[in-house]
């Protein structure tokens, strides 16, 4: 005895067995046809439930098995989603659409500028504060009244103010306006009140006078003046050595002298321009000069020569020459002119330094 081969598959129909079928066992036997369509489709719907049971498990398991949904944790919604909109008065955790947000909004005031109805309050801001805080009427009246409060009784009302400050309603524009000229009191005006001339005179460090920047002027010691005297430390001084100067470091001195150098005047002896008078033509404001003789001559006396006085003359800078031939005081032949002098012509003089102011 043996068990009919299962085949698991969807049967559409099952067999009638017919009156006149006859009886035939075996595993195709028309006798055993009704049993194996049941059976082969009790193992088909056997099969798909097992199926289904095992999709199903997967479908649990699934970290996202609805992707087309939105999550219950942290949605991330997208496109244009809607909800019911609550009453004005909800508060809940339901979901507030922009209906319910923009009808309980619409009874606020915005920040910028709002334009409050009724009587809105605040918080009352200590005497002490000055700063951006709302002022309430409970504020400025206890403001009003410490200022009353401490002011005399003839000026503590506004129409006695008013009148202190001679109806101005730009008083303050006009005292800043008057205070302006003013010279404020500061430590400068402390050091200065009270002083004697010769007192402000060291103060202001010109105890000792001050030279003027570019006046030239002559100076009896090698130390720069700024190193002797103390009320000249923080000035600046220049020798007429050659040396050019920077307009920018020193530019007063450039007024003075825009070429922007100073004359070398080590061991010269300094002449007044002529300035048209005819003395000495020809020059310009700190042009040099090299030395000159004038024009002159030499005399010389003869005796007992050829016949009377022989008379001889030369002219500066010729060579010195001989009288031989002509009878001399001893009776032998002398120079009559020499080479006397030094290396220059001068005057008796003294020197000096020689120096300028240059800030």
């Amino acid at each position: 005895m043996a068990n009919l081969p299962e085949t698991p598959q969807w049967e559409d129909g099952i067999y009638q067995i017919e009156v006149s079928d006859p009886v035939l066992g075996g595993p195709d036997g028309i006798s055993n046809r009704q049993a194996k369509q049941l059976a082969s489709r009790t193992s088909y719907l056997k099969q798909q439930v097992e199926k289904g049971g095992q999709n199903l498990a997967d479908h649990i398991a699934a970290p996202d098995p609805h992707t087309q949904y939105a999550p219950k944790d942290s949605p991330a919604l997208t496109g244009s989603p809607t909800a019911p909109t609550v009453s004005k008065t909800d508060n809940s955790t339901k979901l507030a659409t922009t209906g319910h947000v923009k009808t309980v909004v619409a009874e606020y005031a915005p920040l910028a500028s709002p334009g409050l109805t009724g009587k809105p309050t605040a918080p009352t801001a200590a005497q002490a504060s000055n700063d951006t805080q709302l002022a309430t009427t409970a504020f400025v009246k206890a403001a009003l009244a410490a200022l009353v409060a401490s002011s005399p009784e003839a000026l503590d009302t506004l129409n006695e103010l008013a009148a202190a400050l001679g109806n101005d309603p730009n008083f303050a524009t006009t005292m800043t306006n008057a205070l302006a000229g003013k010279q404020p009191l500061d430590n400068t005006l402390t050091e200065l009140s009270g002083k004697s001339v010769s007192a402000l005179l060291n103060y202001l460090g010109l105890g000792a006078g001050v030279p003027a920047i570019g006046i030239p002027f002559f100076w009896p010691s090698s130390a720069m003046p700024n190193t002797v005297m103390t009320e000249w430390a923080d000035m600046v001084f220049l020798k007429f050595n050659g040396a050019t100067f920077s307009a920018s470091n020193y530019p007063k001195l450039a007024l003075v002298f825009p070429g922007l150098t100073l004359p070398e005047a080590r061991g010269e002896f300094i002449r007044i321009w002529d300035d048209g008078r005819g003395v000495d033509s020809g020059r310009t404001l700190l042009s040099a000069q090299l030395d000159d003789f004038k024009t002159h001559e030499h005399k010389i006396l003869g005796t007992n020569g050829s016949g009377g006085n022989v008379v001889f003359g030369t002219t500066s800078n010729a060579s010195p020459f001989y009288t031989n031939g002509v009878s001399q005081p001893g009776g032998s032949a002398l120079p009559a002119f020499q080479n006397p002098g030094g290396t220059e012509t001068r005057p008796r003089n003294i020197a000096f330094n020689f120096l300028v102011r240059a800030k």
